[in-house]
């Protein structure tokens, strides 16, 4: 039996922010947590992973037609990573990205292509719902 991912779609918007003002690369802007707008979503090229996110987009921007999300699969390169950081550094990085190596985050860190999530009003309580205290 396989398990789908359950991600709320008020989640979408919460899990891996890069890269916030109009979701472009670069130095992470300082208002990136109470922006508002248009959302573009990266996918991995697995078939299962992109079939359930057009879905969760899907729903999403019927339910929201004011803050509609775009997504497609994740640009062709070398390397998922590489991509992304290039994303970062050309100032196109999408909002979310479902495709991407744990060990790769400090050096989209050091190119200030991430937003902390804590640094949204329910941030910090939404990561501990979703994946308990730490330490747990």
């Amino acid at each position: 039996m396989t398990m789908k991912p359950r991600i709320p779609l008020t989640g979408l918007a919460a899990l891996i922010l890069l890269a916030a003002g109009g979701c472009s690369g670069g130095k992470a802007d300082p208002g990136a947590a109470t922006a508002h707008g248009a959302i573009n979503v990266w996918f991995s090229n697995n078939a299962q992973e992109v079939a359930w996110g057009k879905q969760a987009v899907d729903a999403w921007n019927a339910a929201h037609p004011d803050e509609q999300v775009t997504s497609q699969e994740i640009p062709a390169g070398q390397t998922s990573e590489a991509v992304i950081a290039a994303s970062i550094t050309a100032g196109n990085a999408p909002c979310l990205i479902y495709n991407t190596s744990p060990a790769a985050v400090p050096n989209f860190q050091a190119q200030g292509g991430l937003v902390p999530l804590d640094d949204f009003a329910d941030g910090a309580s939404y990561l501990t719902a979703r994946s308990g205290a730490a330490g747990e």
